[in-house]
Formats: structure tokens, C-alpha cells, sequence
């Protein structure tokens, strides 16, 4: 969970600074307070405690006790969350090592969410952030230049065409044509939209003469895989039984 706001705006920022306390009763309390700083900025969260338990045993104007308490109850919360902070940012790199960059976003998200972050902690986050976004734009490019291939008319034999409009990861819009061995058409479809998973996907159809059907088409590497079956005859059914388009 985050720590209230007005800590929180501490942390982010990273803004704790030696000179905020009017400590005189000792020369040597400035050195303490620097080193509660350097701590802080340095991710050493328990040394960062104990010497705040040390700073306590001054002799303090009110003002001053209230500011180590705040600078304590950010120490509390830092120590008490790093490990698991960093054991999320292990989780996402894992899973930029295995090319799974949309599950590093969401485990960067979900930290960000619900963690308050040091300045430090935000730097490791933003690099972690940017080796995922640089992933998924090399995927993405990739995934054009493979699926630009279906793109196109496609021909089995001499009896069959499938005309693809457009291609994503999760979906394509083509329409089929069947024709008669002596040339002669015997159906063809509009527009059909199938959403796609794993670069397969099922749609329904109704062609130029009536009939209605479904379907299931599948991209391979380098071809195209179409089936489908009427379900309400009305003249010359197209016939698509595992036809195979290379592309």
C-alpha cells in the first residue's frame, strides 16, 4: 500500500535534506542529519532508522521531533517495502528476458499503483519501463512484416480464391470464391471479419447464392488454412475442406 500523501510526496521527489532541522544543542548533529540523508538516498533504509533513534536521543525542539518523525515513518515504510519492490522489479525483468513484454508492463503498472517509490526506486522503474516499451515497438514490427505476407489475392488450384483485406494479431477481414471446374463460379462471400487467438480463428459466412455457413481459418508460416461448412442450403454450396493457400 502507498503512504500518505504528503510523505509520499517525500519520497517520490526525494527532497529530505539535513538542513530542514534547527537542531544547536550539539555541533556534531549536523554530520547525523547528513547521514540520514545519504541513507535515504542511498536505498539504506535500517541505517537510515538507526540513526534516527540516535538523532532522537538529542536534546530536540518540538519543530525538530516532528520532522524525524516524519523522516521516520518514511524510513519505516521504505525498509518495510523494498524487497518487495525490487523482488517486482526482478518480475519484470524475467519477463522482458522471455520476450513477454506486455507482462513486464502490467507488473510495472501494478508496482506504481501500489507502492510510493523513492527517486531511486523510480529511476530503476523507468529503466525497467523503457526496456519493455522497446520490446513490444520490436515486436510489433516484426508482427507487421509477418502478417503483411497474407495481405492479398490467393489462389488454390484453379477452384478456389480468398482475397485478405487486413491482418492483426487478432483479427482479418477477407472474402472467399469457389468456381466450377469449367471455370464457372459457384459462390463467393462478402466481407467476413474473424477475431483471431494464436493466429486462428472461427467466423459465420452467407454467400452469393444463399447458403450460410461457418468456418475456421488459420495463418501458418507461409499459408493460409480455410474450412467451411453450410448449415442452410440454398444452391451450389461452396465446399472449403482444409484448402490451403500459399502465400
Amino acid at each position: 500500500m502507498k503512504i500518505k500523501r504528503t510523505i509520499c510526496a517525500i519520497i517520490s521527489a526525494g527532497v529530505i535534506s539535513a538542513g530542514l532541522l534547527s537542531v544547536y544543542a550539539y555541533e556534531d548533529m549536523s554530520a547525523n542529519l547528513q547521514r540520514i540523508v545519504d541513507y535515504y538516498n542511498n536505498g539504506y533504509f535500517y541505517e537510515m532508522l538507526d540513526e534516527i533513534s540516535w538523532a532522537r536521543q538529542m536534546d530536540l525542539s518540538p519543530e525538530d521531533i516532528a520532522i524525524l518523525d516524519q523522516y521516520e515513518e518514511i524510513g519505516e515504510y521504505c525498509a518495510s517495502n523494498v524487497d518487495a519492490i525490487y523482488a517486482e522489479f526482478s518480475r519484470a525483468q524475467s519477463y522482458c528476458d522471455q520476450g513477454l513484454y506486455y507482462e513486464a508492463l502490467a507488473v510495472l503498472d501494478n508496482v506504481a499503483a501500489t507502492y510510493s517509490l523513492t527517486q531511486s526506486q523510480w529511476g530503476v522503474w523507468s529503466a525497467k519501463k523503457a526496456d519493455a516499451d522497446a520490446g513490444i515497438e520490436r515486436w510489433v514490427a516484426r508482427s507487421s512484416a509477418e502478417l503483411n505476407r497474407y495481405l492479398g489475392t490467393h489462389h488454390a488450384g484453379v477452384n478456389y480464391t480468398i482475397d485478405v483485406d487486413s491482418v492483426t494479431e487478432s483479427s482479418i477481414i477477407f472474402s472467399l470464391t469457389a468456381v466450377r471446374s469449367d471455370g464457372m463460379r459457384i459462390a463467393d462471400t462478402d466481407r467476413i471479419t474473424a477475431s483471431l487467438s494464436g493466429r486462428s480463428g472461427s467466423f459465420n459466412y452467407t454467400d452469393s447464392r444463399g447458403n450460410r455457413g461457418t468456418g475456421t481459418i488459420s495463418l501458418g508460416d507461409g499459408y493460409i488454412v480455410v474450412n467451411v461448412n453450410y448449415t442452410s442450403y440454398a444452391d451450389w454450396a461452396m465446399e472449403y475442406n482444409n484448402v490451403t493457400f500459399y502465400v
